[in-house]
């Protein structure tokens, strides 16, 4: 048997053969200048080429066995306690030991204590930077302690960093307050750390001016307080605003600063407006809106006000009426109005709230100024409220000499049927005129189908008078209409059908129900022909006395239908026997088009793009009772520019919940964080496409995220809880979902990411599912941001879109494995921000030699090359001047190279040695950064404990001729070099897989028990500004 074929996990075995261990001493921006006698003594050390001595009773630790936590800092991470460079000294007996405590926030990888007002939903970089100052100092079993009081509106969001520093980090909380303590043993002189408590104030929770007071405090191990700071965090959100508008007005006097309204006298009171109907007036509005004269920062600081109340103080002239939300106290001569959970529009002038109201004058004299008031509160009755500023409007009347008059208008439209499409992504104007076309010849408005009678065109026909006076709302002008004519301009359609719909009034003076009784009476005894006109104007009798839908009582009843395929007709004319007459009343046609074979065609074939538009126009003949005129015709008032109507494909749209872009910080042992995905189908038109099939959701997550599992492999949930939406904001519990449901996939269709793949089935277009998922940040996670790529697949993605451009995602990654790379679907990111820990930090991995990853778990042959990698971060605010660490290669019967807590050097259990293969500093990879770094190397074994290491004799690579021989080396920063906050240095070890025969004796069980005895790193580091 050739042992050289035989396999071991480069991991398990780099893990085996290497041990570091960590001693550590940091110098802050805070450290003060060493005495000539501190300077003599470390010159002298270095001289002898040995690292600071500790004294024999200067404590040191060691990883536990089966810590896999990958970070070993400066000095300590939270299973790695360590020995620290110098001479012990307590604080009573270090004279020179400074403090440096402050609360504050990170911004642009500094430290700042000025500012203290954030927008609500502002990402706040909240931290505490301690800096130990004093040469040799130690605090053992020191305790930094944060306190942060409890508000709504950080609760959701507040997130501590553990410290890899720490022996222990412990969260916990009371009725008032949420604490970190991070517990050190010992805290070291000049150590510097940044610990981040990230939070946003809530829009949703949070008022104006909230304040959170951090609160900092450092105590030594016997409770004594050493030091405390405190920061105050208040919460900023837009202004608020108030406005009064008079609108539809005639002209501004600027003589009194009023606005003027015209009306008519009464006869019998020439100087006050009319005493039997009143001047209504309802053109006044009131409007709360956001003030962005302060600085507006899109998306950041929108109040959300849980309620805005109105209330309208009116002249002792003017009444009202309880109207649209508005109620009238008769006694006080107010409105009122209280919004609950008002949403912010744009009122013309920004983002705003605002209702009209009405009122009347009745017998008030013209020739006099009218104040109205508004007052304005805010979160009236709730925590928060506040005044708005008071408002005033001045208005008067201006007397103009009643003339009897009439008019008649005409005007084609679009469908009328907006109450269907109630998908807040189609403008207001376009819900009138689209049309939703599903293959064969279907027709939608939202979800409900119209393809029985067709497209229909609404025309509006109004006659209006202004009465026989000012006091006699009746006896005006009466309209005779004699025709009415409804065209279609667009040869890709024909007429299919006719409806007449019936009469509204057109005013609503007392007496308007009489009115339109008799309306509908005269239509009834009015004869009347409906004709169909050809392109030469010539005519065909299609239906004699069609009735309207309030006759028929309903739209099929009163429907005529027409056959005109060819498209014959080019317009419909309803002529009178005799004139009908109509006072002040409007009166609704509609008629009914399909599309050409031709055209349906093209919509079935999907060649007409995304719409089409088909216009047309009205006329009517009419004359006025009782004036001599000829019979006038009365174009399309509008010029057919709103008679049209848009046919566009059904549009199913597929969006998603999803979290949005949130902190994860660093909690030892992997953070786990829910993350949200979920299809969400309510968008769009879905017409008779009610099911979405077979949807799915492949989220791809960053390099070092995974799912179900920690960082030792042991099961976690895979989910915390999912829902079922009901598209309008509320969620039920998702029952019958469960863990099946989910599959985690590690490298992804090669692409080097772990995709979690949730299958929802079948979703009602109705409905949103949405799951959170557990995402575990592991110790292979990068600083900074990560992207996570949520896609979401279903059947029919012909029909079904994204719901917004920037979501397209052509399938080249072929989600739904059916070959097809060309397909869109429907993609969304977000991005999780991983926050370690602000300290100098060590991570290490192991490769194969010639390998550019940096997994864990690789297979190589006994005896061939590997590379351990020792990642150097900065990761603190300041930069490391003074860096060293040592590094012990394994031999058989060694031991741990600190001391655990019981001051014992525990047998490590190693069955052979791994050599280096070569100088680190010729090694290929190391080029660069070895202009930063000295190599020094041992040949002389381990002794009995850490002294026996750090204190032997150190060679340059010069002094070395088999370096397969060298038991440990040491990396040391060369003088006037330095790394900078946030720079990561990679030496990477060259090594070898050990080639001995005795291993074929070791067993699978043993493996994994030494693979459990991790990695120690030896170094000292000094961080200075």
């Amino acid at each position: 048997m050739k042992v050289s074929k035989k396999l071991f996990t480069v991991g398990i075995i780099c893990i085996l053969v290497i041990q570091m261990i960590s001693i550590g001493f940091v110098k802050t921006s805070y450290a003060e200048e060493k005495s000539q006698a501190e300077e003599l003594t470390e010159k002298q050390q270095i001289k002898e080429d040995k690292i600071d001595k500790p004294k024999d009773e200067n404590k040191a630790g060691e990883i536990k066995n089966g810590d896999e936590n990958n970070y070993v800092s400066n000095p300590a991470s939270k299973n790695e306690l360590f020995s620290i460079a110098g001479t012990e000294s307590t604080l009573r007996e270090d004279p020179t030991q400074k403090i440096n405590l402050r609360v504050g926030y990170l911004d642009n990888g500094g430290f700042e204590t000025t500012k203290t007002e954030f927008w609500t939903d502002e990402p706040v970089g909240a931290a505490v930077d301690m800096g130990i100052s004093g040469y040799g100092v130690n605090i053992y079993n020191a305790k930094l302690r944060i306190t942060v009081p409890k508000t709504d509106g950080i609760k959701n969001s507040l997130k501590f960093t553990d410290s890899v520093n720490a022996k222990l980090n412990e969260k916990t909380e009371d009725a008032n307050n949420w604490y970190m303590t991070y517990t050190f043993d010992p805290l070291t002189g000049a150590n510097a750390g940044t610990y981040a408590l990230p939070f946003t104030f809530d829009s949703a929770t949070t008022n104006e001016n909230e304040e959170v007071k951090v609160k900092a405090e450092l105590f030594d191990g016997d409770g004594k307080l050493l030091k405390s700071a405190e920061h105050l965090y208040k919460s900023k959100v837009h202004k608020m605003d108030s406005e009064l508008r008079a609108v539809e007005t005639i002209k501004y006097d600027s003589s009194d600063k009023s606005y003027v309204y015209r009306v008519s006298p009464s006869d019998d009171h020439p100087g006050v407006t009319n005493t039997v109907n009143g001047v209504p007036i309802n053109s006044f509005a009131t409007i709360v809106r956001l003030d962005m004269k302060n600085g507006d920062i899109k998306g950041l600081g929108h109040p959300n006000p849980k309620n805005i109340e109105f209330v309208i103080y009116l002249p002792p002239e003017a009444s009202a009426k309880d109207d649209n939300g508005w109620k009238y106290d008769k006694a006080t001569n107010t409105l009122r109005l209280l919004e609950n959970k008002p949403t912010l529009l744009d009122v013309g002038n920004g983002e705003g709230y605002g209702r009209r109201f009405s009122m009347n004058f009745k017998g008030a004299p013209i020739n006099k100024v009218y104040k109205v008031r508004a007052e304005y509160t805010v979160n009236k009755g709730e925590s928060g409220e506040y005044r708005l500023p008071d408002r005033e409007v001045n208005l008067k009347f201006e007397a103009i000499p009643f003339s009897e008059g009439g008019t008649v208008q005409i005007y084609k439209s679009g469908h009328d049927l907006f109450k269907y499409n109630t998908d807040p992504s189609v403008h207001p104007v376009d819900r009138a005129h689209n049309y939703y076309y599903m293959k064969d010849g279907r027709y939608f408005v939202g979800n409900t189908e119209f393809t029985e009678l067709g497209m229909r065109y609404l025309t509006n026909i109004t006659a209006l008078n202004n009465g026989k006076g000012p006091n006699e709302p009746k006896g005006g002008r009466i309209a005779q209409i004699y025709d009415i004519t409804t065209a279609i301009d667009d040869d890709r359609v024909h007429f299919v059908g006719y409806s007449v719909e019936g009469f509204v009034p057109a005013v609503t003076p007392e007496g308007w129900a009489e009115l339109v009784k008799k309306a509908n009476e005269n239509f009834s005894k009015t004869p009347n022909t409906l004709y169909g006109v050809d392109k030469d104007g010539n005519l065909t009798k299609l239906a004699r006395n069609i009735k309207t839908q309030h006759e028929a009582h309903g739209e099929k009843e009163s429907y005529v239908k027409i056959k005109d395929p060819d498209r014959k007709f080019v317009a419909l004319k309803l002529v009178f026997d005799t004139p009908l007459e109509l006072d002040n009343v409007h009166l609704s046609i509609y008629d009914y088009v399909d599309l050409m074979s031709a055209e349906k065609a093209k919509w079935n074939n999907k060649e007409n793009g995304n719409k089409q538009t088909y216009s047309g126009h009205s006329s009517i003949t009419a004359t006025f009772k009782g004036v001599n005129m000829a019979k006038t015709v009365y174009n399309d008032a509008k010029g057919g520019k709103e008679g049209y109507l848009n046919l566009i494909p059904t549009y199913p749209l597929a969006s998603a919940e999803q979290n949005p872009n949130q902190n994860v910080v660093y909690e030892s042992g992997g953070t786990q964080t829910s993350y949200i995905v979920g299809p969400d189908m309510t968008k769009g038109n879905w017409g008779a496409y009610k099911i979405a099939k077979n949807v799915k959701s492949v989220t791809l997550l960053p390099p070092g995220y995974t799912c179900g599992k920690d960082e030792k492999g042991n099961a976690l949930p895979l989910f915390k809880d999912a829902q079922i939406g009901d598209g309008h904001g509320g969620f039920d519990p998702w029952r019958d979902f469960d863990a099946s449901k989910i599959k985690v996939i590690e490298n992804y269709k090669n692409t080097g990411r772990t995709a979690v793949i949730v299958d929802y089935g079948d979703v009602n277009c109705k409905e949103t599912r949405r799951v959170k998922l557990n995402i575990v940040a592991t110790k292979q996670v990068r600083h900074g941001e990560g992207i996570v790529e949520n896609y979401y697949i279903y059947d029919d993605n012909d029909y079904i879109s994204p719901y917004k451009d920037e979501m397209k995602y052509v399938d080249k990654l072929d989600l739904d494995n059916d070959g097809n790379t060309n397909e869109t679907f429907t993609q969304m990111k977000s991005i999780l921000n991983f926050i370690p820990p602000y300290e100098l930090i060590m991570n290490k991995y192991v490769k194969l030699a010639d390998d550019t990853s940096t997994a864990l778990g690789a297979s190589g042959d006994l005896g061939g090359n590997i590379d351990y990698n020792i990642s150097i971060y900065n990761q603190t605010i300041h930069p490391v001047k003074k860096f060293s660490m040592i590094d012990t290669m394994p031999a058989k019967g060694d031991h741990s190279i600190v001391e655990n807590d019981e001051h014992k050097y525990l047998p490590r259990g190693s069955g052979f040695s791994t050599p280096l293969r070569m100088a680190i500093e010729d090694y290929a990879p190391n080029a660069e950064v070895m202009e930063f770094f000295d190599v020094f190397y041992q040949l002389s074994p381990q002794g009995k404990d850490l002294a026996s290491v750090r204190d032997g004799e150190w060679l340059t690579k010069a002094q070395i001729s088999d370096f397969s021989k060298v038991k440990s080396f040491k990396l040391v920063l060369k003088n006037g070099k330095e790394i900078v906050s946030k720079r990561e240095m990679i030496v990477a070890i060259p090594s070898r897989i050990p080639f001995d025969l005795n291993l074929k004796e070791v067993t699978a069980d043993s493996i994994q028990q030494r693979y459990q005895q991790m990695m120690l790193i030896t170094s000292k580091a000094t961080v200075r500004k």
